[in-house]
């Protein structure tokens, strides 16, 4: 009884410790390809703020305006988004 006890408790330990670093093997993995996407999107955008600046008369001014009109649109996104989820239904 005991040795099957023992022996259990074996296979639960190699299990936690096969499936530990599968995950493991999984977050590194989904890291890398995030960490490249961010960087994509971020040098896509980039990219796209030189080429409005450039055609733009007023340069990088523009850009000023355009960020700010970027991150007021967001906030008053996430702003009825909350209002949404505090509403009817999401309790």
């Amino acid at each position: 009884m005991e040795e099957e006890n023992e022996l259990r408790t074996k296979r639960v330990t190699d299990l936690k410790s096969y499936f530990d670093e599968k995950f493991s093997s999984l977050k590194r993995d989904f890291k890398e390809e995030y960490e490249w996407e961010a960087d994509k999107v971020r040098k896509k955008h980039r990219n796209k703020i030189i080429r409005l600046a450039d055609a733009s008369p007023n340069g990088w001014t523009t850009i000023q305006e355009y960020e700010k009109m970027i991150l007021m649109t967001t906030r008053t996104a996430i702003k009825r988004y909350d209002e949404q989820r505090s509403g009817p239904g999401f309790e």
